[in-house]
């Protein structure tokens, strides 16, 4: 019963508020988390045996790992704790604040800013906060008397933030929970960051407004029952001395949650996968699936018997292997030229004329699929020559443990005496790229190690200054009488889209961006051509990814087709192949036409052997495409299997995959699988 007291009742005043929110916050999200636990038992499919002893240690682990990463939640609140004074008013500082501010909020209206990358609720989110900060900030700078009402609502807000969230994740969970028999993990991460489709095909399953209303409800309930005896309108961090007691706190205490964390969710494990699941913290299991970007293959994808799987995988590789009958070897220099973000829609729309002129002197597979929506997905494709994995990149998924000596085409050239490079404009800790290639013989020269810089943006230097360190790396190599391969990532056609002599804002700044990118090619080609290594290198051009868009119907095909070429006048005669070919294939296909023997962990194959066998692999985060005799079959988490049939450039969905199919293709995903 809710007394009279409890209304007539002055509100306490608030001095100092992180006293009173972290421990209230803390409580909270332990109560929150046992709730969560008691239901995921409840609704597991089948029953956990973890006796009396087990309980005890979900519950007692789960207490403390959801009280560590309340903790580490409370760093937002934290950094408002720490400007919880009228400092910042002061007529200098507050005229910059509003400068930061401002240009803060237009980055986030631009329409290429950092966040454009993630799914549409992100960029919009930043824009919100953005926004409400720079007004929120200049109506108090020029209306003093609203500073407390103005600061105990704020604060107020951001109360009811942090218990909204807790609520919003205890059903989260549940629903995941259900859906898929295990916490968070990089399906999750998948639905919130990158295939914003999926996500909204699985809230229409849901009636999401009254839900919204009912938690939002709860939420202010919940709120005004924990705060509602307080009044934080006079809050401050009650000075610098304060403050840096507070801070140090916070870091010793974080820094120790950050450890456990960590230390739980790799050593610590129960008896059986579902009771660790349930002891672990939802949403540090999100984090830790966004940094890994693995999803475990055998558990949510459809396998069949090992031994089954390698014989059908070892019969479909027999084919394709060699096109010519010498086994002397060709060491001709290699330029390896992958693009960004070029795929064929802008060659057909003439936005660049030398990339296509350039096709009909060469070598050109026209029917060529990228592997995955992501550069990094490319990088894996064109080095590892093996199907895409679940998940972001290998590079990405081995992070600090990239072991050397994989078997990538450096190893193969290398064996053949190859000096290897990764050229690279920007920074190369860009999806793990400088210690996946540095791991593994290659040279890496990124943008730190360039000597001249004409031009250089958020992501790095321009093509142009990139293509003059491949131009200085072969005059040094071709010095040495030494073969070389120079494997080279552009990056000017990545937002933010802007180049030497481009405008703040063009009318189609990703389009332009395209044609400077074909133009500093162009100027490339004609520099090389005047080199004395000109006639002795084969140049190979190609983009490094499909598209993002993918819905229900899985990767959508238009989209991944990509440029791709061999070029070397006198050795390779310009040619069509429309033979239906995946990104894998591009360099098997090069080192079979120089004779030097590939790894044997190889997929990819020779393009131009008389029994190559066609098809391609195409894949986005999470669903795994095989491309072949018109059907696209598509292996999908939670162990389905779907396929489309190709008709006039749309997917039409079929009831039945064809069984030789979706053989093959469960046996070369899940043997590639095992390779990593």
């Amino acid at each position: 019963m809710i007394s009279y007291e409890d209304y007539s009742q002055e509100p306490r005043k608030v001095f100092d508020w992180m006293r009173l929110l972290a421990p209230k916050i803390i409580l909270l999200s332990v109560v929150l988390g046992a709730i969560t636990r008691i239901i995921l038992a409840l609704i597991s499919p089948g029953s956990i045996n973890a006796g009396f002893i087990g309980w005890m240690e979900i519950f007692g682990l789960g207490i403390l790992n959801d009280a560590c990463f309340a903790i580490l939640s409370l760093a937002p609140a934290f950094a408002i704790y720490i400007f919880l004074n009228d400092v910042k008013y002061k007529k200098g500082l507050g005229w910059l604040i509003i400068i930061i501010l401002t240009a803060a909020t237009a980055y986030s209206f631009y329409p290429e800013n950092f966040f454009s990358s993630y799914a549409q609720w992100v960029t919009k989110l930043a824009r919100i906060i953005a926004s409400a900060l720079l007004v929120g900030f200049c109506i108090k700078f020029f209306v003093p008397q609203i500073r407390n009402a103005w600061r105990g609502l704020t604060l107020t807000l951001v109360e009811f933030c942090y218990v909204l969230a807790g609520i919003v994740n205890l059903l989260g969970e549940c629903l995941y929970w259900h859906q898929f028999g295990v916490r968070y993990n990089f399906i999750a991460v998948d639905r919130l960051f990158y295939s914003e489709s999926a996500m909204r095909a699985s809230l229409a399953e849901y009636p999401v407004i009254p839900i919204a209303i009912a938690l939002t409800l709860i939420a202010i309930f919940v709120t005004w029952k924990m705060f509602r005896k307080y009044s934080v309108g006079e809050s401050s961090n009650m000075g610098f001395s304060n403050t840096m007691a507070m801070l140090v706190l916070f870091a010793l205490l974080s820094f120790g949650s950050l450890k456990w964390l960590d230390f739980s969710s790799q050593k610590i494990k129960n008896s059986s996968v579902t009771a660790t699941e349930l002891q672990d913290n939802g949403c540090w299991k999100i984090i830790n699936a966004y940094n890994s970007g693995k999803l475990e293959y055998y558990r949510f994808y459809p396998v069949i018997p090992t031994i089954q799987a390698q014989k059908t995988a070892d019969e479909l590789l027999s084919k394709g292997l060699n096109a010519k009958d010498s086994t002397d070897e060709i060491p001709k220099n290699i330029v390896l030229i992958t693009l960004e973000s070029i795929n064929n829609e802008y060659i057909d729309e003439g936005l660049c004329p030398f990339l296509a002129s350039l096709e009909k002197e060469s070598l050109s597979f026209k029917n060529m699929y990228a592997s995955g929506p992501s550069m990094a997905k490319g990088i894996d494709a064109l080095t590892l020559c093996t199907p895409p994995t679940p998940g972001r990149s290998v590079a990405y998924q081995l992070n600090k443990k990239v072991p050397a000596g994989l078997p990538t085409i450096g190893k193969a050239l290398q064996s053949s005496g190859y000096a290897t490079a990764f050229i690279y404009g920007g920074n190369g800790r860009r999806s793990n790229l400088r210690r996946y290639f540095s791991q593994n013989g290659y040279n890496v020269i990124e943008k730190k190690d360039f000597r001249d810089i004409s031009f250089e943006n958020s992501m790095g230097a321009c093509d142009d200054d990139t293509y003059e360190e491949v131009l200085e790396y072969a005059d040094k190599r071709a010095k040495l009488g030494k073969p070389f391969l120079a494997h080279v990532l552009t990056l000017s056609s990545h937002s933010p889209y802007s180049y030497p002599g481009s405008k703040l804002i063009g009318k189609d700044e990703r389009k332009e961006a395209v044609t400077y990118t074909d133009e500093a090619l162009s100027r490339f080609f004609d520099s090389a051509s005047k080199k004395p290594w000109f006639g002795n290198t084969i140049f190979v051009v190609v983009s490094d990814r499909g598209s993002e868009k993918s819905n229900e119907n899985g990767p959508q095909l238009n989209y991944f087709r990509i440029p791709a070429l061999i070029y070397s006048p006198g050795f390779v005669p310009p040619a069509e192949n429309d033979k239906l070919c995946s990104q894998i294939d591009l360099m098997p296909t090069l080192l079979s036409m120089l004779h030097i023997q590939p790894e044997k962990n190889f997929y990819g194959r020779n393009i131009l052997a008389s029994d190559f066998d066609e098809r391609a692999f195409v894949s986005n985060f999470l669903q795994l495409g095989y491309l072949k005799d018109s059907t696209l079959t598509v292996l999908q988490p939670m162990r389905e299997i779907t396929a489309f049939r190709i008709e006039g450039g749309e997917q039409i969905k079929v009831t039945e995959p064809d069984a030789t199919l979706q053989k093959e293709t469960q046996a070369l995903y899940q043997c590639a699988s095992d390779l990593f």
